[in-house]
């Protein structure tokens, strides 16, 4: 649908992304508008410009844009919503989704091997909170997943894109070894060397009693804690209330 005036696109664009209470992505309001992606990206900052002072903002999400309440206006909102605040990731999710985050596609094999520990129960569970997601698979005997960050994730942490991770130099892996810049990709060649078997496990990743049992009484714990309501569809939920990003609870075990 095309408009005369781009203060009628403007307006239509708001009314869109007002409607969807979650990530348009430009492509699609390029398509409804009629223009082309640059201009939806032009339109969206205009908006985002004509916020300023307002109790909303536009969130830039990748490729994509959103419409959010801010964050200083949160416990209102709540309030008047009944949002109940989300469970806080804990010191073990928040190491596997960094290991994710910077050194995206990784495989388990990989985490496991920077952590020196069992994580399936963390990828599980970061999975579960749409933190990370299945990127695909690597070329390799087993084909071993591989996980990368999702748009929930830019969303929940407040920014636009992985560029605006804080600059890290090095990750250093068990043991000192050097597992390369940050922003470079896991490579077939490093994956081969920690992949052990078809399933894509390592020979040095065996867990002991000890952390298995630490592994399930997190489980359990989070199975017995009340989710926080992700899904109701309001603009600040979507933007800032699915789960804190702030460090864990100490009431939340060590996984491994």
């Amino acid at each position: 649908m095309a408009y005369d005036t781009r203060e009628e696109m403007l307006r239509a664009l708001e009314a869109i992304l007002f409607a969807s209470g979650y990530p348009v992505k430009f492509d699609v309001i390029a398509d409804v508008l009629g223009i082309d992606g640059e201009t939806a990206r032009e339109l969206a900052r205009e908006l985002s410009d004509s916020c300023e002072g307002r109790g909303i903002e536009l969130c830039f999400v990748g490729d994509a844009c959103q419409l959010c309440s801010r964050a200083e206006y949160e416990e209102a909102v709540r309030a008047a919503l009944g949002i109940r605040r989300g469970t806080k990731l804990s010191p073990a999710l928040m190491e596997v989704l960094s290991i994710v985050a910077y050194r995206q596609p990784v495989t388990k094999a990989y985490i496991e091997q920077v952590r020196g520990v069992d994580c399936s129960y963390s990828i599980t569970a970061l999975l579960d909170r749409s933190m990370i997601e299945n990127v695909g698979h690597l070329d390799l005997p087993g084909r071993p997943a591989l996980y990368g960050t999702t748009p929930d994730f830019l969303r929940v942490f407040g920014i636009s894109s992985l560029d605006e991770l804080p600059p890290i130099e090095l990750f250093d892996a068990v043991g000192g070894q050097n597992v390369g810049a940050v922003g470079g990709s896991q490579t077939a060649e490093e994956a081969s060397a920690e992949t052990g078997d078809a399933d894509g496990s390592t020979d040095n990743a065996a867990v002991s009693a000890e952390n298995d049992n630490e592994d399930n009484n997190m489980a359990d714990k989070a199975a017995s804690t009340e989710p926080g309501d992700a899904d109701s569809g309001t603009k600040d939920e979507a933007a800032h209330a699915e789960l804190d990003p702030g460090d864990g609870a100490a009431d939340d075990g060590a996984e491994d």
